[in-house]
C-alpha cells in the first residue's frame, strides 16, 4: 500500500510539469513585424523647424557689347567670384515609406551677409549684393533606420542676385547700374543624422542650373551697353532641427 501512494505521488507531479507556461508558448508572430516598434527613434519622419549656417561660392559672368552707333560695337567679357556667408530658418515635412524611401519638401529664409565685392574692368563691372533670398526644395532619399541617418538629394529653386555697375570719369556711378536676378532651379544631395526622437543635424551641398539673363541695355553718356548676366551658385549649409 505504501508503494502504490508513493507511485502515484510521482504520476501526479509528472503530469503537472508537463503542463508549459502560456508565457513559454513559442508566438507565431515574427520579430521582424514589430521592429519599428522597438526602435521608433531611428525613423526620420514628420514635421520640423531649425536653423542653419551656410557659405555659398556666387559667380557671374557677363558679356557686353557698346559702341555709339549700332554699325560700330565692341564687345567686352567679365567673370567675377565671391563667396557669402549667410544665417537660414528652414521648416518642412517629409515621411517615410516603405521602410526604407523617404519624401519631404523644405522652405528656407536666408538672411546673406557680405561686404559687396566689385569687379570692374574699363568701364564696366559686376556686383555681388547680400539680400534676403527663399528658397524651395523636394527631398528625395533612402533611409538608414539602423543608424539613424538619410542620404538625400534635392532639387528645387534659389535666388541669386547681383548688378552690372558702370564707371563715369573713372568712377562707380550709383545712377548707372542694372541689377539681376530670379530664382533659378537648383539640385544637390546631403544627409541627416537623427540624434533623438526631437533633435537632428543635417548637411548638404547644393548647385544651382542657372540661364542667361539678358536682354538688358544702359545707356552711359553716348554709348550704349547691351549685356547678358549668367549667374550660378555653389552652397554648402548645416542644420540643425527640431520635431514639431
Amino acid at each position: 500500500m505504501k508503494k502504490l501512494f508513493i507511485c502515484s505521488l510521482f504520476l501526479v507531479f509528472d503530469v503537472f510539469s508537463s503542463v508549459k507556461d502560456p508565457a513559454d508558448v513559442p508566438n507565431d508572430a515574427s520579430e521582424d513585424d514589430f521592429l519599428e516598434l522597438s526602435e521608433p527613434h531611428k525613423t526620420i519622419s514628420g514635421a520640423y523647424w531649425g536653423v542653419g549656417l551656410g557659405i555659398a561660392n556666387i559667380k557671374h559672368k557677363l558679356n557686353a557689347t557698346y559702341g555709339t552707333t549700332p554699325e560700330r560695337r565692341e564687345s567686352v567679357s567679365l567673370s567675377s567670384s565671391a563667396n557669402q556667408y549667410d544665417f537660414a530658418l528652414i521648416a518642412g515635412f517629409g515621411s517615410a515609406f516603405y521602410k526604407k524611401y523617404y519624401a519631404g519638401i523644405d522652405f528656407l529664409l536666408f538672411r546673406r551677409f557680405s561686404k559687396k565685392t566689385e569687379f570692374a574692368d574699363g568701364e564696366i563691372g559686376l556686383r555681388h549684393t547680400s539680400s534676403v533670398g527663399f528658397d524651395m526644395d523636394v527631398r528625395i532619399g533612402y533611409l538608414l533606420p539602423e543608424s539613424g541617418n538619410l542620404i538625400y538629394g534635392t532639387v528645387g529653386f534659389a535666388r541669386v542676385v547681383g548688378s552690372v555697375v558702370f564707371k563715369r570719369n573713372n568712377q562707380m556711378d550709383a545712377r548707372y547700374s542694372t541689377s539681376f536676378g530670379s530664382f533659378y532651379p537648383t539640385f544637390g544631395v546631403g544627409m541627416e543624422h537623427k540624434i533623438n526622437d526631437t533633435w537632428s543635424i543635417r548637411g548638404d551641398l547644393r548647385m544651382s542650373i542657372t540661364s542667361k539673363d539678358d536682354g538688358k541695355q544702359c545707356k552711359v553718356d553716348n554709348k550704349v551697353w547691351i549685356f547678358d548676366v549668367k549667374p550660378s551658385k555653389l552652397s554648402i549649409r548645416l542644420f540643425v532641427t527640431h520635431g514639431i
